[in-house]
Order: structure tokens, then sequence, then C-alpha cells
């Protein structure tokens, strides 16, 4: 499996990391203070009887003839003395740790609750709706697309649609356009029966660019929300954890300064509680200097990483080859505009209306007369590799020709642009008030979709003109 495949594969895997692992890390957060709770409870515990004992035993051999105490008695009940402190400190540190971890839990309960009023709906809807799009863009990306339909007329065993568009294109190159001696001239059947073939082999392979590019984009969204669902449950365990370390080291701190103050005559002890405050004042820092935007941000890129943008996959026409990257005819309105928000008309199309406003007006038939297939083909092909790259205001390029192409993107629009059915039509034409007529019609108008109202609007004033 390439690594590309590899990636389409596993992206949802992926995508259930990423809204996993900020669960996962608040439960071992959890974890690890429990333990340490525990651990600490118990050693508070074993120093409040190891106190008591060294106490009962300093109490009855201490005291010697005439009430005097020995040097030795006085030690161990100072040494008596320092583990009722140290007890105290390590049941208040015990007691912290608790209300760490009841903290931590009523968090991970909270989470709970709130993912059952909702969220962990919502997040298991997200991680359906990743897995049916990434499975449907995969499947067009690697298995199906583009594959021709079995009943199309050049379809084979799971006929790659490019393929077989470059294949009858080269079929068609090698056909001899005349028709042989004999035959009565002109041009021969085959020709123009491999014409038609190639046609439809190259509206196949622009439909299946399309569906595939609408699975790109709506992975894209998917994607994006997903990205976004990542980060709320990131920056959810950055700040508990943040807290809980502030905490801790607070308190940790404060018996380690405790220590140093028991043990200021004790030059053993004054180093081993310096050394532990200085293990706490280290470990301040790094808990000071966690930084939400940050590992944040190391999230998001970590999460581009293992989950890329799907690239697009152009339309590659046969002559040239080369990604058509302006690819408009046949493709859906709503498709095609969704990179022009602002005008709502295809760059291709707008400088076509813009060549023929300027240099067309006064051609007499400008519509009725088409152009040179060849060339209206040939122009085609350099528009929707790179318009910017054409200048149609250049009288090399017919008018006709350029005419043409605006009529077949409209004709060839899998739905037009003003749609009007046969049987709403027959009615409208039957209602004799004018006025009515154009209530109807401005009604219909109105219930357009925006991308179809807007290129209605500039067709209606190229026509104008």
């Amino acid at each position: 499996m390439s690594s590309t495949e590899s990636q389409l594969h596993d992206s949802y895997a992926t995508y259930r990391q990423f809204t996993t692992q900020g669960e996962h890390a608040l439960a071992q957060t959890l974890s690890y203070f429990v333990e340490r709770q525990r651990i600490e409870s118990n050693y508070s515990d074993a120093l409040e009887k190891l106190a008591r004992r060294i106490a009962a035993d300093v109490n009855v051999t201490s005291i010697v003839q005439g009430g005097a105490t020995k040097t030795v008695a006085e030690a161990w009940r100072r040494v008596s003395e320092c583990t009722r402190t140290l007890h105290t400190e390590h049941q208040a540190l015990a007691g912290v740790l608790s209300g760490i971890v009841d903290e931590l839990s009523k968090e991970q309960a909270s989470m709970s609750r709130f993912m059952l009023r909702g969220r962990e709906k919502a997040l298991k809807l997200l991680r359906s709706e990743v897995k049916t799009t990434q499975r449907e863009y995969s499947d067009l990306r690697l298995s199906s697309l583009p594959k021709a339909s079995r009943d199309s007329a050049y379809a084979g065993e799971a006929t790659i649609v490019k393929q077989a568009y470059y294949k009858k294109s080269e079929s068609l190159e090698k056909e001899p356009k005349e028709a042989p001696p004999g035959s009565g001239g002109g041009t021969s059947q085959k020709y123009v029966k491999l014409s038609k073939e190639v046609a439809l082999a190259d509206q196949t392979y622009r439909a299946s660019i399309n569906y595939l590019e609408e699975a790109r984009n709506k992975l894209h969204t998917v994607r994006a929300k997903a990205l976004m669902e990542g980060e709320r449950i990131e920056r959810k365990r950055i700040l508990t954890t943040k807290n809980v370390l502030t905490r801790y080291c607070e308190t940790e701190s404060n018996l380690c300064a405790t220590w140093v103050k028991a043990n200021a005559d004790s030059a053993g002890g004054l180093d081993a509680a310096s050394s532990g405050e200085q293990e706490m004042d280290s470990l301040r820092v790094y808990v000071e200097c966690i930084k939400e935007e940050v590992d944040t941000s190391l999230h998001r890129q970590e999460f581009q990483r293992a989950w890329p943008e799907p690239d697009h996959v152009y339309y590659e026409n046969f002559k040239t080859r080369l990604p058509a990257k302006n690819l408009i005819f046949g493709v859906p309105l709503e498709t095609v505009v969704k990179s022009y928000p602002d005008t709502g008309v295809p760059l291709v199309l707008a400088r076509c209306l813009e060549a023929v406003e300027a240099r067309g007006l006064d051609r007499e038939g400008l519509y009725r007369i088409s152009g040179k297939v060849t060339e209206t083909n040939e122009l085609r092909v350099l528009l929707e590799t790179d318009a910017n790259a054409v200048n149609l205001m250049d009288e090399q390029h017919d008018i006709n020709a350029i005419a043409s192409l605006v009529k077949q993107f409209f004709r060839e629009l899998p739905q037009p642009v003003f749609y009007f059915p046969a049987r709403d039509r027959a009615e409208y034409s039957q209602i004799a008030d004018e006025r009515e007529r154009l209530i109807r019609l401005r009604a219909r108008v109105r219930a357009l979709p925006h991308p179809n109202r807007m290129l209605l609007k500039r067709l209606i004033k190229h026509l104008s003109k």
C-alpha cells in the first residue's frame, strides 16, 4: 500500500486518537495522584505510629535517679517531636492530594455527565461522520475514481475513466477523418462514432473528477470540525493539569520549608530539606511554563502532520496532459462558483463575457453563428488549464469561438440556471393577465438559489448590451 493510501485508510484511526488522548491524559493524571495520595497517606500513618512508639519508649527510659534526664533521651525526645511534625506535614500533604484527587474525579465525572447530556452523542456522530466521509473519499480516490460504470459504452472490467478517455482519444487521433475512396467521401462513420465516444468518455471523466472534489470538500469540512473538537479536549486537559500541578508544587514546597525550619540545627537534615525545596522550585518553573496556546498549536501541527489535507486531483486533457485548475464545463453551478463567492461568475466565463462585450457587440449573429469546432475546443482547453495565461482580447482568438464557449458552458450545466419545467411553463403560458405573469416570474427568480440568481443577473446584463 502506498503512503497516500495508508494516510487515507488510517485517517479515521488518527482522528479517534486525537479525540481520546485528552481524556486519556486526564485519566493518567488522576491515576498518578491517586497513587501519590495512597503512598502519602500510608507514610503519614506509619509516621504517626512510629512517633507514638518512640514517645512511649522515651518516657520509660529517660528519667534517672535524682530527676535528671539522659542526654541521649533528650535527643530521642527531639526525634519523637520531629516525627510528629513530619506526620502532621505529611498528613496535610495527603489531605491536599486527596483534594486534588477529588477535584480530578469531579472533573472526570463532570465530563462524563456532560458527555451523557449530549457531548458524547455529538462526538460519536462526528466520529461517524469522519468515518463515512473518509471512506467515501478513499473509495473514490483509490478504488472507484475514476471508474466507468459497467453500462457505459466504453466500460470494461473496472475501467478507469481517465484511461478510457485517453484510450479513446488515442484511437480517434489515429483514425483517418476522411472516408475511404469509393465510399462517397466526407467524414468516415467510424471517425464520427469515435468522436462521440471520446466526448462521452470526456464527460464521464469530468463527472468523476467533480464527484471526487465534492467528496474532498466534504471531508475538508468534517476534518475542520474534528480538529476543533480535538483542540477543545486538549485545552481542557492542559488547564486541568496546570491547575493540579500548581497546587501540588505549593504543598510540597510548604512541606520542604517546614523541614528546613525543623532541621535548622542539623546540617544533614538542612541539606536534604534544601535539596527538596530546590526540586520543587525547579518543578514550579516547568509548571508555570505550561502554555495553553503553545501546546494547542503543537497539537494542531501534529494533527496536520498525521492527517494532512487531501490534495486536489485535477482533470487532465488528453492533448495538453496538464492539470485543468479552472474546470467549469459540465460542473454543477453550486460547485464551480464556490471559488467566486463575490461575483458568482466563474473566471473562465467572466473572461469570455468581457471579451464578447469588448469585441463582439457590433458582430451580426454573434451567438447564432458558431465558431470553428477545432478552434473552440483548443481555446476551451487553454482556458480550463490556465485562464490567466490566455488573453481573449487578442484578435488571434476568434470572437465566435469565444461566444461558442459561453453557449457551451450553459448548455453543459447539469441543471439549468433558471429551471422551469415544461408543465410549469405550460401553466404559466395560460395566464392571460400580464401583471400576474410578471408576479409569478419574479417569484420564481427570487426562489432560485443564490449562485443561480447571481449568474442569471450577469447573463441578463450581458444580453441587454
